[in-house]
């Protein structure tokens, strides 16, 4: 029963991995935002544009994009199993993907800042940032699991 029990931690700890990672694999290549250029829906980006040019967005002061590296970081850490490093990397990464949503406008290249409506591909990277912080909250309970799996092989 006790192993039972440890293994659902594993598959769900590890389910919540592949999630994150697919997630953000599917943000990529799913609307992202949409500028309302002089209140006409303006061009969509795609996640991996957003991707791509979001460092522009530093000029402007914004640093959502930020979030993409310390999700990076968040899962090598939850990856080598060190949870107050993993845990800190997701909780930054929601802080400064959530920040995208605290400016009323978003420069779009040389035409100015517009204001934006965010899209499906966003909430999927939100979702992927989420799903990281689940996992690395569980870091415990797997690495307990793992230990536990492998006396009881011995035995």
């Amino acid at each position: 029963m006790r192993i039972t029990n440890l293994k659902k931690i594993l598959s769900v700890y590890s389910l919540a991995i592949v999630v994150s990672i697919a997630l953000y694999i599917a943000c990529l290549f799913s609307p992202a935002y949409r500028p309302m250029t002089n209140g006409a829906p303006g061009q969509i980006y795609l996640g991996l544009n957003a991707l791509v040019i979001g460092p522009l967005g530093f000029i402007a002061l914004n640093f959502s994009w930020l979030a993409n590296l310390c999700l990076w970081f968040g899962w090598s850490k939850i990856l080598h199993k060190r949870q107050e490093a993993a845990i800190a990397w997701c909780l930054s990464a929601l802080a400064f993907a959530l920040s995208f949503l605290l400016y009323p406008k978003i420069p779009v290249g040389s035409s100015g800042a517009f204001s934006f409506e965010i899209m499906i591909g966003y909430h999927l990277w939100i979702a992927s940032i989420v799903f990281a912080l689940v996992a690395s909250v569980m870091i415990p309970w797997a690495t307990t699991q793992k230990l536990e799996s492998e006396d009881s092989s011995k035995d």
